[in-house]
């Protein structure tokens, strides 16, 4: 399984770790992780001749291929060329949630180029309908071809509500940028708190924050605003499972998504979701489990979470809804059992059926 190292923040590092530990004690698979050098920017391509090196050298019965847009794409076709050479079938996860700008700006060779690296599959998994949809209509695959699996997380302690009387929180979790939608987020707080209606919360930003127009508009908030809204920086493993479980409100509110793992591990701990319709989010929130809004309207985002600040019935209500959510259909459990027909489907020469 080829993605980026465990370590590495993000969505797609922490689907092949949930994907390798589901499968740790599994007697008919044997997984490993191979680092493809992804996700810590330039100085990640060091990393790759190792990646390439093993997938040409190594025994394996299946590679398994985690891929985002750009770089991501141009790696693995490469080791995904390598494999075919040695006959050993690939399977192709889509994760990006940049893919379709990515290929609107592709030339007619280089999407020739990408489409042959996903016609030459034995599986393809994405992560909702709307990205079936996406290779179905921007590279013309077949839509039988395509394995829909849902990403899954095992759950995070659930802590009663009246534990967190004496501290609300909403929490934010990912990069810090206009792509999470940080400064709209950063906006809804201001007239929250200027209405008297965040009275009490907190807002809590977990990740990184790598753009500077996101960060300055954090910065510019207005002083009672800016004392509610903490930049916690990147967490990982026990510190972040304690912070997500004991808030009451996941907040997302993304221009662009695949299908967030954090928002999947906040559901798990039964924190309603106020998400935007962006990418697979629309297959997972709805009014059951949180509010979904249009992306980029900070008017619906600041109602959206005004509601959920203020009214505690509601939110109960919708915290039950969220862990349904989670444990009726994005387990890890069952991300994995489907990603294991897939390889099993592409294994046994059934890929193209």
């Amino acid at each position: 399984m080829v993605g980026p190292a465990p370590a590495v923040v993000g969505g797609m590092s922490t689907v092949a770790a949930t994907l390798a530990s589901e499968f740790r004690a599994d007697d008919a698979v044997e997984l490993s992780l191979l680092d493809s050098g992804g996700g810590i920017g330039p100085r990640g391509y060091l990393r790759f001749p190792a990646a390439l090196a093993a997938v040409a050298t190594r025994r394996y019965d299946l590679l398994h291929l985690h891929v985002a847009s750009r770089g991501s794409t141009l790696r693995k076709a490469m080791l995904a060329g390598v494999a075919a050479r040695r006959s050993v079938p690939y399977v192709v996860h889509l994760h990006g949630a940049g893919y379709v700008d990515f290929l609107a700006g592709l030339n007619d060779r280089t999407r020739a180029a990408v489409r042959g690296f996903f016609t030459g599959a034995a599986g393809i998994v994405v992560l909702g309908d709307a990205w079936r949809d996406v290779l179905v209509r921007d590279l013309g695959i077949a839509p039988e071809r395509i394995a829909i699996v849902n990403n899954g997380v095992r759950p995070l302690p659930r802590v009663a509500d009246a534990d967190k009387a004496d501290d609300r929180a909403v929490v934010f979790v990912g990069e810090l940028s206009r792509r999470k939608g940080a400064d709209l987020l950063a906006q809804a707080w201001t007239t929250l708190v200027g209405r008297g209606e965040a009275s009490g919360w907190r807002c809590l930003c977990l990740g990184p924050t790598p753009d500077a127009e996101a960060l300055a508009s954090i910065e510019a908030m207005p002083a009672p605003a800016r004392a509610s809204l903490e930049l916690v920086g990147p967490v990982t493993g026990d510190n972040k499972d304690a912070l997500i479980s004991r808030a009451s409100v996941f907040c997302l509110p993304s221009r662009a998504e695949g299908l967030p793992m954090a928002l999947l591990e906040a559901m798990s701990a039964g924190l309603p979701a106020v998400c935007t319709d962006v990418g697979s989010i629309a297959e997972v929130v709805d009014d059951t489990n949180g509010r979904l809004i249009a992306s980029g309207d900070v008017g619906a985002l600041t109602q959206a979470l005004g509601e959920l600040l203020t009214e505690d019935a509601l939110r109960a209500r919708l915290s039950d809804g969220a862990f349904a959510t989670w444990n009726a259909g994005f387990t890890s459990a069952r991300m994995a059992s489907r990603v294991a027909a897939v390889w099993a489907a592409a294994v046994e020469g059934r890929g193209d059926e």
